[in-house]
């Protein structure tokens, strides 16, 4: 497809009448009357050294209002960081507080655990202690033998040994005591 021709706008624009020309020269003019009084300020505030010294000291009570404004904002900024702090440092105490609780009572609970499981050995190895006692206090003594060695228990077979010797001589001392205290027949 060609390329369409240039569209001149000059033949677009609207007719303009003497009055629409006449209030767009007063525009302009005026414009350009403000960008003149722009400039020309600019030149004589920038040549006069009094006028440089006036927008000195401006420029300086404007820094020092400003640094006013700051210092009130920084004292603010620390006052609030030291109240976070205060309130930081009593949350962290409340949780110390807590975690020692929390510790204490976990110790509780254990203590109270290995007494409850030390003290049910104990009573359980009393009450097996005081059964053996009475079974043993019931056995006969050829029943303690065997009782002994089916536990294996080479040692109390020996001491039980040694205990019926000991009594086999003490038997025999009261008998040989006797038979010497009888009259001759």
């Amino acid at each position: 497809a060609p390329a369409p021709a240039p569209v001149s706008t000059a033949t677009h624009l609207p007719a303009r009448s003497p009055d629409a020309r006449a209030t767009a020269s007063a525009l302009r003019n005026h414009a350009a009357t403000i960008v003149q009084a722009a400039w020309r300020g600019f030149v004589v505030r920038a040549a006069d050294p009094q006028c440089a010294a006036v927008r000195r000291e401006i420029r300086f009570r404007r820094m020092e209002k400003h640094a006013r404004v700051l210092a009130d904002e920084l004292q603010r900024v620390r006052a609030d960081i030291r109240a976070q702090r205060a309130a930081h440092a009593g949350q962290m105490e409340q949780m110390q507080q807590a975690m020692n609780a929390l510790l204490l009572q976990q110790q509780r609970r254990a203590a109270v655990i290995i007494q409850k499981h030390w003290r049910g050995w104990r009573a359980r190895a009393a009450w097996s202690d005081a059964l053996h006692q009475r079974l043993a206090a019931s056995l006969t003594p050829a029943q303690r033998v065997q009782a002994a060695a089916a536990r294996g228990e080479r040692d109390a077979f020996a001491a039980l040994c040694v205990q019926l010797a000991a009594q086999v001589k003490q038997l025999q001392q009261r008998v040989a005591a006797i038979e010497t205290a009888r009259p001759a027949p």
